[in-house]
């Protein structure tokens, strides 16, 4: 992995650095970036998520599941709690949807 992704200079401070992030994110609208906290509930969803599923950040961040983006059979079957599991255990999982 390379040391150095960008200038670090431009982040001076903390808020400097959130608001780096914060625009990084809002600039990513064609893909969803979607954040969950441990318990699973959706703590980040930028730009491109409300384009792929349709609900706007107010409805979900800080009060919705992310059980939410998954087919009711891959609920049924256990598919949102496997993928938290694989990110717990591996660090990271993406998910591309249901498989």
């Amino acid at each position: 992995m390379p040391d150095k992704l960008f200038d670090s200079s431009i982040l001076a401070t903390p808020q400097d650095s959130l608001d780096f992030i914060n625009n990084l994110l809002q600039a990513s609208t064609e893909y969803s970036i979607i954040g969950k906290g441990m318990d699973g509930t959706v703590v980040l969803w930028n730009e491109g998520a409300p384009r792929l599923y349709g609900y706007e950040p107010d409805e979900v961040v800080g009060k919705a599941n992310a059980d939410i983006l998954h087919t009711p059979e891959d609920v049924a079957i256990g598919k949102p709690e496997e993928i938290r599991e694989a990110a717990l255990r591996d660090g990271s999982c993406m998910n591309y949807g249901s498989n």
